[in-house]
């Protein structure tokens, strides 16, 4: 790796220059999961030969809704498995298949068993092995059609290890703001790492909910002089939104890049950033810039001029 793309991974987790999570190169098979179930292998509908069973993990949209999260279990032509919008976090199951055009069918079925839509799309895959699905969902027997879009993300563990979405949701009428926060958590594994990376993102948020909260929290010399704050709309409201991607999940390391953007009423914009969690699974810590460079090395300095180099 040369100095250029080792700058580029610094920072990745250096808030102070505008962060994002660490990402590493694509390889031909990144982001699939071959767990073969008999020892053989099948022929793929878009040619070539695939495992017997292929774990990959999707983000995309349906029209405006733009968190949707969706794991797909592919065995020969038959696809299983489920999805969930980021915000809301409740898994719809996922049955279908995928012919030798890459057509794929995917119908979606509520708790009770019963069908409450059908994808129809595309799969293709990149010269990297990544997936992307294309195509229209619609309420079953429905003409109307929405357009959705999945793109495969880099998660690639093993075990039955999975991310779920949690949420922080939270109304306050009287002070008028709004709290509306979604973060990962790793299910599937009896490692006690797993279950720090968990703790060290509930604080994360925690905090920052906690922080915009006071903030809204009028002080006691607000409420004594009233008149004296000027006048703020009664339609308009404060709140404060947190959502996540997912850079990288390994077994080993998990790269999650948050967006947080928050508006407090009567200013005249709102505020947005974005910040990361890199955690090392296989030694249970977080990564800060400084791990990356041998101790006592300058590193700040090289950072700042390749920066305003750049």
């Amino acid at each position: 790796m040369n100095l250029q793309k080792q700058l580029l991974i610094a920072l990745a987790l250096l808030t102070l220059f505008g962060t994002t999570a660490c990402r590493r190169s694509s390889t031909s098979n990144e982001g699939a999961t071959a767990v073969p179930a008999d020892g053989q292998e099948r022929q793929h509908p878009e040619g070539g030969i695939t495992a017997a069973v292929e774990t990959r993990f999707f983000k995309g949209s349906i029209g405006n809704a733009l968190d949707l999260q969706m794991k797909l279990v592919r065995e020969g032509e038959k696809l299983t498995g489920s999805y969930f919008y980021q915000k809301i976090g409740t898994k719809i199951d996922l049955r279908g298949s995928i012919d030798k055009d890459a057509n794929v069918t995917l119908e979606e079925f509520d708790s009770g068993g019963k069908p409450t839509g059908v994808f129809k799309g595309l799969w293709k895959a990149d010269s990297d092995g990544r997936v992307e699905i294309k195509g229209d969902w619609a309420k079953p027997g429905g003409e109307k059609k929405t357009a959705f879009s999945l793109h495969q993300q880099p998660v690639e563990f093993s075990g039955g290890v999975e991310i779920i979405s949690k949420q922080v949701r939270e109304k306050n009428k009287k002070q008028k703001y709004e709290v509306a926060a979604a973060y990962p958590q790793l299910t599937g594994s009896v490692d006690p790492n797993y279950e720090k990376f968990n703790q060290t993102v509930r604080s994360l948020i925690n905090r920052k909910v906690s922080d915009f909260k006071k903030e809204m929290t009028p002080s006691a010399e607000d409420e004594l002089a009233p008149d004296e704050n000027p006048a703020i709309d009664e339609s308009m409201g404060s709140d404060i939104n947190i959502g996540y991607e997912v850079a990288l999940a390994k077994d080993d390391l998990i790269g999650i890049e948050f967006t947080v953007s928050s508006y407090s009423a009567g200013a005249a914009h709102p505020n947005s950033y974005t910040e990361v969690v890199n955690f090392d699974l296989k030694n249970g810590k977080s990564l800060k810039l400084a791990d990356l460079f041998l101790p006592g090395s300058k590193y700040l300095r090289t950072l700042s001029s390749y920066c305003i180099q750049a």
